[in-house]
């Protein structure tokens, strides 16, 4: 089954790229001292490359979470 046209795929790849983005900012955010030291930029650009990271992870490796839908929905 080709995973790219399937619908779950692309959910499971989507919420695995927000929390991966969610993640990469957190991280990024918790390097500063202060609030106003946050290099803002910086951090947007993590998280942005976190998500396409994410997704062309997801495309190489596939996604447990869509495989588990996908094989639940088969089963009936």
């Amino acid at each position: 089954m080709n995973d790219f046209a399937n619908k779950e795929f692309w959910r499971a790849a989507g919420n695995r790229a927000i929390r991966t983005m969610a993640e990469c900012a957190l991280t990024y955010i918790g390097t500063a001292v202060m609030l106003s030291q946050v290099h803002w930029l910086g951090v947007l650009s993590s998280a942005i490359m976190g998500g396409i990271l994410s997704v062309l992870a997801a495309v190489a490796f596939g996604i447990p979470e869509a495989d588990r839908h996908v094989s639940e929905d088969v089963k009936g």
